[in-house]
């Protein structure tokens, strides 16, 4: 059965309708791979394929999912299995780290309305002769070009524009989820009970 585009990312509780129709807009929102602009097109969410810069959109979702990711340098995509879920907060391709991946609609909508402090281990090419000054985040020097670095206002495609010489960098928390020791590269799991009613009640108070 064929829908307006518009209406199966609606019925999906990714995007809010104006969200929606603005991905549309702006070419962001993929069919079998190719981009539709019109929010009209018919479209069947059973046979095509439905994405949002390279995730996978769920036309019918069932239930909220929270799941964490250890993100591997040198790739873009999360595996198959979780590719219906959108990240919070994504990385560029050449960093690693922690994802958290979500089909929450209101927790994506606040997250990307909100100052949520994240941390990062920055890797340098040499070390800054001088102290960097660094708008928007404060560090500490943890090797000798390795940098420990806490920000609630600079999003992830900033860091290398604010900070010299990034080799790359690794995000190991997105408050109040910390990247656990155990989940290795290329692993994800669901958030646990405890861990999702943290995440969901902090980021909806702020």
């Amino acid at each position: 059965m064929h829908k307006p585009l518009l209406q199966i990312l609606l019925d999906s509780g990714y995007f809010p309708r104006r969200k929606a129709y603005a991905y549309i807009k702006r070419g962001h929102i993929k069919v079998n791979g190719k981009p539709v602009r019109d929010p009209r097109a018919m479209v069947n969410p059973f046979t095509s394929s439905i994405t949002f810069k390279g995730y996978r959109i769920n036309p019918y979702v069932r239930r909220k999912e929270y799941v964490m990711y250890n993100k591997p340098a040198g790739e873009f995509f999360v595996p198959r299995e979780i590719m219906h879920l959108l990240p919070l907060e994504p990385l560029e391709k050449e960093d690693m780290g922690l994802l958290i991946l979500t089909n929450d609609s209101e927790l994506l909508r606040k997250f990307r309305e909100s100052h949520i402090k994240r941390t990062y281990i920055v890797k340098l090419s040499r070390p800054p002769r001088d102290r960097l000054k660094i708008e928007g985040a404060r560090y500490t020097t943890i090797g000798k070009n390795l940098l420990k670095l806490t920000t609630a206002k600079l999003r992830f495609h900033q860091l290398r524009e604010k900070i010299p010489n990034v080799v790359n960098v690794k995000r190991i928390e997105i408050e109040p989820i910390v990247l656990p020791d155990d989940l290795g590269e290329g692993e994800y799991r669901p958030l646990s009970e405890d861990e999702k009613v943290a995440l969901v009640d902090y980021i909806l108070s702020r």
